[in-house]
């Protein structure tokens, strides 16, 4: 299992807690969350026991206030830099805590997950933000910052997940019942505001990062009041369509999700193909349209050798092969994804009678008689199959999808 994982447990001012799942790894990036609640909310999520290991951003309550309660029945490990630590042990007891120090800018692993911590602006000791990064995916989590400095930006360029403040309203907090230095000081350098972070959303260089949009304040902000603020900004910003959410305050919020990334290849004359995979292809005319675990196809891979042109990553658009297995059988693959060298496959595949033709080199349609089709393409750029059809004839192949 290689998912890649983020689930929101809390975010507010009352408490932030997100839950990272790496494969077989779990960890919680702050733990401003009540235990019981915690355990209730992993219970709804079928996970039996809470994750021991916890990273913390800063010492502030909200994002803290748990860990200590955590610790009294299950033996945990808090990753903070040293004067977050400071903080804490004279607020909490941590003597019986295992704690790993880290260094703000420094890369290290949490099992096989790197983890990036960087300076963020916010009235804490020492407060970060973090980048997570597994199997090529990347999320960032900045939550409690005043202002958004180049290196933050830098860090959101390349991510496939941005976790950010949004904290207030601007009308919101002017007209609200602060006191005028509370209200200076959530401007000057507390927290984003939802203009703030549209105009970053706006600005980001990659449309198909998501956001979500963390950390509303409960006297001064709304989910709809931040939603509108994005939309309306995007709309008469740049017009641009751009995935983002706004956490519930309490509740289990959305999940993200990057599923493992398999490279489906060409099986070829003379390969050893597994009999579970076989077992399958003389099922498909029995079993019709009904959904087969992905697990019946392993890892499948061919020779430079034996593919007759080599499509570069850059301009994948369909590859073609020539051959045919001793059971009839050839298997090709259309992508169609410019500038994609990797494809993400849903967890079930469809296997089903289909009216695509695949065309041989003389451009004569010959109807498919099976077809599993790959669902969910890597982000949105596409859809690919895999055709199977029974030939009588050697030939050289191109696979092209059949116009609406």
């Amino acid at each position: 299992m290689s998912n890649f994982k983020v689930i929101s447990l809390a975010s507010s001012s009352k408490g932030n807690c997100i839950l990272i799942i790496a494969g077989r790894h779990k960890f919680f990036i702050d733990f401003g969350i009540n235990v019981k609640e915690l355990l209730r909310k992993l219970k709804s999520l079928r996970i039996a026991e809470p994750p021991d290991k916890i990273l913390i951003s800063h010492e502030h309550h909200d994002h803290t206030y748990g860990i200590e309660n955590l610790s009294k029945n299950y033996r945990i490990k808090v990753f903070a830099n040293l004067p977050t630590f400071r903080s804490l042990n004279s607020t909490f007891k941590m003597s019986s805590i295992e704690k790993e120090i880290f260094v703000s800018g420094s890369v290290f692993k949490i099992d096989s997950v790197e983890v990036k911590p960087f300076r963020i602006f916010h009235d804490a000791e020492e407060p970060v933000g973090f980048s997570i990064s597994y199997k090529g995916s990347k999320v960032v989590y900045i939550v409690d910052a005043g202002r958004v400095t180049d290196e933050n930006i830098k860090e959101m360029a390349d991510s496939d997940l941005v976790i950010i403040d949004s904290n207030y309203d601007n009308l919101s907090l002017m007209r609200g019942k602060y006191p005028p230095d509370l209200k200076k000081r959530i401007m000057e350098y507390g927290h984003l505001s939802n203009e703030v972070v549209a105009n970053i959303i706006l600005n980001h260089p990659d449309p198909e990062t998501e956001f979500w949009l963390a950390h509303l304040s409960e006297e001064n902000n709304s989910t709809g009041l931040a939603a509108m603020t994005v939309n309306y900004v995007l709309k008469y910003g740049k017009g641009r369509k751009v995935k983002f959410k706004v956490l519930p305050r309490r509740k289990i919020g959305p999940v993200w999700e990057k599923k493992k990334e398999i490279q489906l290849e060409f099986l070829m004359p003379g390969l050893n193909i597994p009999d579970v995979f076989s077992d399958f292809l003389l099922k498909l005319d029995e079993e019709k349209r009904r959904m087969f675990n992905q697990n019946f196809i392993s890892s499948l891979s061919i020779k430079d050798s034996d593919v007759r042109e080599m499509p570069t990553e850059q301009s994948i658009i369909a590859w073609r092969v020539r051959g045919k297995r001793e059971d009839g059988y050839v298997v090709a693959r259309d992508i169609d994804l410019p500038g994609v060298d990797g494809i993400e496959i849903d967890e079930k595949i469809w296997a089903c009678e289909c009216g695509d033709f695949l065309w041989n080199s003389q451009r004569k349609g010959i109807p498919c008689k099976h077809m599993i089709k790959v669902m969910n393409m890597h982000k949105s750029y596409g859809m690919g199959s895999v055709f199977l059809t029974k030939l009588d004839k050697f030939s050289t192949f191109r696979v092209r999808r059949k116009k609406p």
